[in-house]
């Protein structure tokens, strides 16, 4: 459609911002509306409906570039944007994507997990790309955007490191808040970074590239490569690194100073997450849902296993009182309960809850 000399599209950009508000108004439309008021039968039925509207759609589009492109005698001329310029695209796709993992991630293993939590951040992330690409005057360089950028990052790090004592609300408000201030900054960037309309191609895959890259580290690799959640960490240093480099204007001995204490926290916070046994921290592991570790507290004679920073089992270390339930199993707790007004049931089975 871009390339249609019917129709000289100026800025065929702006069909981004609008297709993402697409995909803000499709995740709000699904579990709000759609799911209670139509059954799984009638979804299927609907959607099947949809898909050969959508191919259908999709072939009248192709047939009407094909007919235009045969007539201008395939005269369209495409640029090579260089090594330099897609990787600069890949980049500036990867980290607001992984940090909304990171964000995500955080708010539902350190904050709280409720149900539909995860959608917010991706509503934050998918307003970032619909304001930078329908409205591009929110990407126009300027100190002040800059500086929201900046302090975004910043509080994003401060609440990782200081965060625990407040009210899950402002952990959550602060969070989101971070994750659209550096959205705001990577897809400004990369609006304002855009090829000519006959290259919107190249770079579109090149943006879907960052994204699916960002994905995959967070997702993915870092819980291979991690026995923590040092990604937390790590993902809004390298966009602290970029603000350092691309938008704040500093000498070079200032940059570089700043560049240097930048090294420092990462360093110390990947000793803290990866390395540091505090002596009660016994082991660290990790899987894909989330970094697990067990601590011994002979104070309190109990040993714990803790997933985030919540703690999901406990077992006494006395030897004689180990098998006694605690935690999720405990005598006050729902599965204790059960079991005492149970009488007369010889065999139960419990799933999950913790370790038991």
């Amino acid at each position: 459609m871009a390339q249609d000399e019917r129709r000289k599209a100026d800025n065929p950009y702006v069909l981004y911002g609008i297709s993402n508000a697409g995909s803000l108004l499709g995740l709000l439309a699904y579990p709000f509306v759609l799911e209670p008021l139509i059954g799984l039968a009638s979804q299927a039925n609907l959607w099947s409906g949809i898909y050969l509207l959508y191919g259908s759609l999709l072939a009248i589009t192709a047939s009407s570039y094909w007919i235009n492109h045969r007539n201008n005698n395939g005269t369209v001329q495409y640029e090579n944007s260089g090594l330099r310029q897609k990787s600069r695209w890949v980049f500036q796709a990867a980290v607001p994507s992984a940090f909304l993992l990171v964000v995500t991630h955080y708010l539902i293993l350190d904050v709280v997990n409720f149900p539909l939590l995860w959608a917010l951040p991706l509503c934050v992330y998918l307003v970032t790309f619909i304001l930078s690409f329908l409205f591009p005057r929110f990407a126009t360089p300027s100190s002040y955007r800059s500086l929201l950028g900046l302090g975004c990052i910043l509080i994003f790090i401060g609440l990782l490191s200081y965060g625990q004592g407040l009210m899950f609300e402002v952990r959550i408000g602060l969070a989101l808040l971070s994750l659209f201030g550096i959205g705001m900054l990577f897809h400004g960037d990369l609006e304002r970074a855009k090829p000519k309309k006959n290259n919107l191609t190249d770079y579109y895959l090149q943006v879907s590239l960052g994204g699916c890259a960002g994905s995959i580290f967070v997702g993915i690799l870092a819980p291979m490569l991690f026995h923590s959640t040092w990604e937390f960490y790590l993902i809004p240093v390298v966009a602290l690194f970029y603000v350092t480099l691309v938008h704040l204007s500093l000498t070079k001995k200032l940059q570089a100073s700043f560049v240097s204490t930048i090294l420092l926290v990462l360093a110390y916070s990947f000793l803290i997450q990866e390395t540091s046994f505090d002596g009660r921290t016994v082991e660290r592991f990790r899987s894909f849902y989330s970094a697990y570790a067990i601590r011994e507290l002979p104070e309190d004679g109990v040993r714990k296993l803790v997933a985030g920073t919540h703690v999901h089992g406990e077992q006494f270390l006395d030897n004689n009182i180990a098998a006694i339930p605690l935690s999720y199993y405990s005598i006050n707790s729902g599965v204790g309960s059960v079991f005492r007004n149970a009488e007369g049931l010889n065999r139960v089975g419990l799933v999950g809850l913790g370790v038991g």
